[in-house]
């Protein structure tokens, strides 16, 4: 994790079992660095993988690599020397570590780069995962509060900002790794898709879909179902500013369901960035709401694929962050027309959500059916 007034990488270890008691806090890294990573291998090395800063620029990816539990670290170790190789993460498949990130170099044909190391110090050449055209990074249209329609004047304008970076996860199962990104649409690229890939299936798969995808994130599971938490718009006219986040599901026999967890969300509630700040240039520096990293789903590794996703709460401080689950069918079942889940629950040492779920077959978007898979 970074500290909030130096952006220095500091780690911290629980061994309770439970996350209710933590050690002391080990310094990682002590220079300002951003979007942090961690992963462990079978042997229990921890790799940290995180953007190299230089004054208020971000110039390169690196790891800072620990062979003692994290009580000590070596490092930091270059991955990569260009402020358009950025943004990487980095996971652990038995004894190999593996950063994905994406070559910025050419926006209308990105690369997706795969390294390897099986130390977390000295990497491999990139190997090219996938190339795609770059995502747009904010919203079409921009939103007055309390409209619902698209704003055309007032200081209280402002775009959507999507914070489109990549999410990866590792999987004690044959899948290894996965990765999810997003992409503009190759028949419309004023709509963002997203793609995926993993270590264990055959090239990379477009998730397709009426609006843009956006705010993604992913977890997998031990039997090599997966799950992917995005959010869209609740109609096929982004004008309108009502967002929905929606779940889908790929079992591992690589059948899918999809289905909206919350709705009418109003992003005007999200964080204001005026024009005049810093903040904006993600927008345009145009006015903006960020979600930053809010809402996306958890790491699981569960040999299930029950999907823990992470919310802005809806009580209270905004800021505050509260859990959910999505069940799935029992592994090897087959598949029903619906997906279950649960509702906002607070952080906690026991991480099982023991109520009723709530079907969602019966409340099942109407436009869910425009939703597909293409290979």
């Amino acid at each position: 994790m970074l500290d909030i007034i130096n952006h220095y990488i500091i780690h911290r270890l629980s061994t309770d079992g439970t996350g209710q008691f933590w050690n002391t806090p080990v310094a990682a890294y002590s220079q300002a660095s951003d979007y942090p990573s961690v992963a462990v291998s079978s042997n229990g090395t921890i790799v940290i993988g995180f953007n190299k800063v230089s004054g208020t620029q971000v110039i390169g990816f690196q790891t800072m690599v620990s062979v003692t539990g994290g009580a000590s670290w070596s490092g930091p170790y270059p991955v990569t020397t260009s402020a358009n190789q950025i943004s990487g993460r980095v996971v652990a498949n038995g004894n190999t570590f593996y950063i994905i990130l994406p070559d910025m170099t050419n926006p209308a044909a990105v690369k997706l780069d795969l390294f390897q190391s099986s130390d977390g110090s000295h990497w491999s050449a990139p190997t090219v995962l996938d190339t795609y055209t770059a995502p747009r990074l904010y919203s079409p249209n921009r939103y007055q509060p309390g409209s619902s329609g698209i704003c055309t004047s007032g200081s209280n304008c402002g775009y959507v900002h999507y914070a489109t970076s990549i999410d990866v996860q590792a999987s004690s199962g044959t899948l290894g790794w996965v990765v999810v990104y997003p992409a503009a649409r190759t028949d419309n690229p004023a709509i963002n898709n997203l793609k995926y890939c993993a270590k264990g299936l055959a090239g990379c798969t477009t998730i397709s879909y009426s609006t843009d995808l956006f705010l993604q994130g992913i977890t997998t599971s031990a039997s090599n179902d997966i799950w992917f938490s995005m959010f869209s718009y609740m109609s096929a006219n982004p004008t309108q500013k009502y967002l929905q986040q929606i779940a889908s599901y790929r079992t591992s026999t690589g059948s899918y369901l999809s289905g909206a967890i919350f709705s009418n969300i109003d992003p005007t509630s999200w964080f204001f960035v005026p024009a005049n700040q810093a903040g904006s240039s993600r927008c345009g520096n145009f006015n903006c709401y960020t979600a930053g990293d809010y809402m996306r789903s958890a790491e699981n590794t569960s040999l299930s694929a029950t999907l823990p996703f992470i919310a802005q709460s809806t009580v209270g401080d905004t800021n505050d962050l509260e859990q959910s689950f999505v069940k799935d069918p029992e592994v090897g079942a087959v598949p029903v027309p619906g997906l279950v889940f649960g509702p906002l629950v607070p952080f906690g040492s026991d991480s099982t959500y023991k109520g009723v779920l709530d079907d969602l077959a019966a409340r099942t978007p109407s436009h869910e059916a425009t939703w597909t898979i293409v290979r």
